[in-house]
C-alpha cells in the first residue's frame, strides 16, 4: 500500500461532487485518511460525507458554524494530521487511483522537492489553467492580464499550461491549487497557511515561501486530477471576484510591494481594482441580461 497520505479536503457547498471526490481518494491505490473540513455548508454536501465517515473510519469531519476561509480551514484540518504526506484536494476535484502515490514518489525521489501537484484536467478533458505556472510580479501579471505574454513563442505570462505535457517530472515554480502533496515537515516549518487570505492566493504564498526557502516544487505529469473548476462559486461568483482580487492584492504587498517604486505599486494596486471592478461588472451585467 505504500506512504500513508492524509488528504485535507475543505468543503463549501459542493455538492455530489464532494462525495465523488472522496470516492476517488478511497480508490488510490496507497493508504489514504481523508479530513473534510465544512465551512458552514448550507446543501447536503456534508450530510453524505458524514453518512460515509460513520462506516469508515479513514475519514474525519470538522465542521465550522461560518464560513471561516480556505487557509484558515486547512490549517484547522491540519491538526488532524498525522502522516508524512498531506495533500489539500478542492473539493470538485477527482483523482485518478495512482495519483496519491505518483506524487508521494516524486517527493521521496527528489530530498530538495517540499509540494508536488499533477496534470490538471477540465472534466473534458483539456488542459486547466494554472496547471503550470510561474510565480507572479508586476510584470507577468501585466502580460498574463493583457495577454501581450503569449504573444512570444516563449510565454512572459504567468499560465504555461499551454505548453505540450512533459513527459517527467519537472521542478516549477508553480502548479495548480487542485491537488497540492506536502511533506508535512516543512508544511511545519512554515507553520500552515497564510491566514490572512480568506480565498484564493494562498497556494501562491505557499509556493512562493517554498521557493524562497530554497525548495522546489514539482509538476508530475503522469498524476492525473479532473477538476470541476468553479462548483462553490454557484451564484456567489462577484463575492468570489473580489475575494480573489484581495488576495493578489496581498500577495503583492507581501512579496513585491516593498522592493518596488511607488509608481510601480500605484500601477498594480491600480490594475488589480479595475480589473476586480470589471470581473464583478461583467458577472452582474450577465446575470441580468
Amino acid at each position: 500500500m505504500g506512504d500513508h497520505v492524509t488528504a485535507i479536503i475543505v468543503n463549501f457547498n459542493a455538492g455530489d461532487c464532494l462525495a465523488r471526490c472522496i470516492e476517488s481518494l478511497l480508490a488510490s491505490d496507497t493508504l489514504m485518511s481523508i479530513v473534510v473540513v465544512d465551512n458552514d455548508s448550507h446543501d447536503q454536501s456534508i450530510n453524505q460525507v458524514m453518512h460515509l465517515a460513520a462506516g469508515d473510519g479513514r475519514i474525519k469531519t470538522l465542521i465550522n458554524s461560518e464560513n471561516i476561509g480556505f487557509a484558515r480551514a486547512c490549517n484547522q484540518g491540519l491538526k488532524l494530521v498525522d502522516s508524512d504526506y498531506v495533500c489539500f484536494v478542492n473539493p470538485d476535484s477527482e483523482v485518478a487511483p495512482d495519483t496519491m502515490r505518483l506524487l508521494v514518489e516524486a517527493l521521496k525521489n527528489n530530498p530538495d522537492a517540499a509540494l508536488a501537484g499533477g496534470w490538471v484536467t477540465n472534466p473534458d478533458g483539456s488542459t486547466q489553467r494554472a496547471t503550470w505556472r510561474r510565480l507572479p510580479d508586476a510584470g507577468r501579471s501585466f502580460n498574463e492580464f493583457s495577454r501581450l505574454g503569449g504573444i512570444s513563442g516563449d510565454s512572459k505570462a504567468v499560465d504555461l499550461s499551454h505548453r505540450d505535457k512533459p513527459q517527467e517530472t519537472l521542478a516549477v515554480e508553480a502548479v495548480s491549487g487542485a491537488c497540492m502533496m506536502v511533506r508535512n515537515d516543512r508544511l511545519a516549518q512554515l507553520n500552515g497557511f497564510d491566514e490572512a487570505y480568506f480565498l484564493h492566493c494562498e497556494d501562491l504564498d505557499l509556493m512562493q515561501q517554498i521557493n524562497l526557502r530554497g525548495w522546489q516544487v514539482l509538476l508530475v505529469p503522469d498524476a492525473q486530477i479532473m477538476h470541476h473548476q468553479g462548483v462553490s462559486s454557484g451564484d456567489r461568483r462577484a463575492w468570489v471576484e473580489r475575494q480573489k482580487h484581495r488576495g493578489m492584492a496581498y500577495y503583492y504587498r507581501k512579496f513585491h510591494a516593498g522592493r518596488a517604486s511607488i509608481f510601480t505599486n500605484t500601477l498594480v494596486f491600480t490594475g488589480i481594482y479595475l480589473h476586480m471592478l470589471f470581473r464583478v461588472l461583467t458577472l452582474k451585467l450577465g446575470r441580468g441580461s
